[in-house]
């Protein structure tokens, strides 16, 4: 027997297929420090730091009072000539108060704090050169540890400087963290950072953003967060 028209059809969800993690927040700041978003007990918080003008790397913060134990997450300085560095750090929130601490020689720091996460929630990742454009932003393709949608995948963008215009996100991604200050102005223009993310996560290819800057150099950072 068919369904009356306009009746309402419910699809069941596929057996065995977790909830993906979600984003509860996210910051920016044109500096080496800033306010963590509101984070309970067990939130996964991701440092995303962008430094210019130099492919030294940036230094984490030591744990110390409501300063976390930082993790390494993804770190590699640019390719000789191209003049910028983006690191990535995590840590599992033990309070609901912690603090970023500074990292030292950033410009920007990005802050994400994601719920539901696995207890070890890293999947497939990876950092790199994104290459010389004044027109885009490349963040890497990975590979993925799970591939049944049920990750959330983070597509993390950095350009070195005189960007004066950022597209929408590309088909496919949402943009989660426009390059705007938390409680301020837009970063544009000048060296910016954003966040976006990939719709569907059964893959992970390169996901390429289009800016316009007078300047070549950018990073990309892709991220899977594995659910709980």
């Amino acid at each position: 027997m068919f369904a009356a028209p306009n009746a309402l059809l419910t699809i069941p969800k596929p057996s065995g297929i977790k909830a993906k993690p979600v984003i509860t927040g996210t910051a920016a700041y044109l500096t080496s420090n800033g306010t963590i978003p509101a984070h309970a007990v067990g939130d996964m918080i991701i440092v995303a730091a962008y430094r210019i003008a130099t492919v030294q790397l940036i230094g984490k913060p030591s744990a110390s009072g409501t300063i976390p134990t930082w993790n390494d997450l993804d770190a590699a300085a640019s390719v000789a000539g191209t003049s910028n560095s983006l690191d990535s750090f995590y840590t599992i929130a033990t309070a609901t108060n912690h603090t970023t601490g500074t990292f030292s020689g950033a410009g920007i720091i990005l802050i994400i704090v994601i719920r539901g996460q696995a207890a070890s929630p890293l999947g497939g990742h990876s950092e790199a050169d994104g290459g010389t454009s004044t027109t885009q932003v490349v963040s890497p393709s990975i590979t993925l540890s799970v591939n049944d949608g049920s990750s959330l995948l983070l597509y993390i963008g950095a350009h070195r400087t005189s960007v004066s215009a950022i597209a929408a996100a590309p088909s496919g991604w949402t943009r989660v963290q426009d390059p705007t200050v938390t409680g301020g102005s837009s970063m544009l223009p000048g060296q910016m950072m954003f966040l976006n993310t990939k719709d569907d996560s059964t893959s992970a290819g390169a996901m390429t953003q289009l800016v316009t800057a007078s300047n070549s150099s950018m990073r990309g950072n892709t991220i899977e967060i594995l659910a709980a």
